[in-house]
């Protein structure tokens, strides 16, 4: 099967008089099963790119044994 993911952002209400936040969830795909959501609070769109790559490609904490 073909890993892909997928990132979207929330807005998220925290109490503060700001404003809302904002929020990167990684859904990662194998084929057509979703295998995992990450909700990544407090992080960047580039931490997300990062998990999304490492998933596709099979790198990081994601490395197929082989």
């Amino acid at each position: 099967m073909s890993r892909n993911s997928s990132i979207r952002m929330k807005q998220v209400f925290n109490g503060g008089t700001k404003g809302p936040d904002t929020m990167y969830i990684v859904e990662l795909w194998d084929g057509n099963s979703l295998i995992e959501t990450r909700e990544l609070p407090g992080k960047s769109i580039h931490y997300a790119e990062s998990l999304a790559i490492n998933w596709t490609e099979g790198s990081g904490e994601f490395k197929h044994d082989e």
